[in-house]
């Protein structure tokens, strides 16, 4: 594999999705949203989306605005973006899903839950399977999904990386 500086370096930002190809990487930085990392490994493509809120009226403003946004848009927009770009079927995908920590304790609602639960009620819609995950806990993360690979370095803030 290249070295992590040879590669070219993709950012998504918050409510944000992007998609790529080997050689390059995707990295993001979570504390209560949740990434969703859709990769094909016969192609060495995928691509991540950064959830801020489990749910929007699809129909609503807000959600055709910022699909990114909410995890019952973001799923199926990243989906479209990866099926169509690359011209490969929703069955070809394996997801890794992180983040969802509860940083802010004070809040009655854990964000971080929901928007799990609901981005893995998306992937179950369109029959794609979740194999790895780390969500939960009280710390944000760095995750960085190599499209050569589709090897993720998840790493919670103050602990080690961990290769998934």
């Amino acid at each position: 594999m290249n070295s992590y500086q040879d590669i070219n370096k993709i950012t998504v930002g918050v409510a944000d999705i992007k998609i790529g190809q080997s050689p390059q990487v995707i990295e993001t930085t979570l504390g209560s949203c949740v990434a969703v990392c859709l990769y094909a490994a016969a192609r060495q493509v995928g691509g991540m989306v950064h959830i801020m809120m489990p749910y929007a009226d699809e129909n609503s403003s807000k959600a055709q605005g910022k699909k990114a946004k909410y995890a019952n848009t973001a799923v199926p927009e990243l989906v479209r973006q990866l099926t169509s770009h690359f011209g490969i079927d929703s069955h070809h995908f394996v997801a890794k899903i992180f983040g969802g920590g509860r940083i802010l304790k004070d809040f009655t609602l854990n964000i971080g839950e929901l928007n799990e639960t609901a981005a893995r009620e998306q992937l179950k819609n369109f029959g794609i399977k979740i194999v790895a995950s780390k969500t939960g806990g009280n710390k944000g993360c760095r995750v960085t999904l190599f499209l050569e690979t589709g090897m993720v370095v998840c790493q919670r803030f103050g602990g080690p990386s961990e290769e998934m």
